[in-house]
């Protein structure tokens, strides 16, 4: 069997998409987390992840995290992710 390959940057970008847009399903989303995660790490291309506030992503879908209305992060720790989606992040 041939040996395929493909550019993890391009995976990376692809899920990072999928993570801030309006389709598919919290259950997808971890999907793509998982599967996205598992590359990242076993070829050494692990950056780290950031959650996603309002601002970058569409408005009908939670975020990832709550910020101040001028886009700085929530001081309380606790307020950052009450009501909100941490499948909503993007990858570095």
């Amino acid at each position: 069997m041939s040996r395929k390959t493909f550019k993890v940057d391009e995976l990376k970008s692809f899920v990072n998409n999928q993570l801030a847009s309006s389709y598919g399903t919290f259950d997808t989303r971890e999907g793509y987390i998982i599967l996205l995660e598992k590359v990242l790490h076993d070829t050494d291309n692990y950056n780290g992840f950031g959650y996603l506030s309002e601002t970058r992503l569409p408005t009908d879908v939670l975020p990832g995290i709550n910020t101040n209305e001028d886009g700085s992060i929530v001081e309380d720790y606790n307020l950052r992710f009450i009501n909100t989606d941490s499948t909503r992040r993007f990858y570095f």
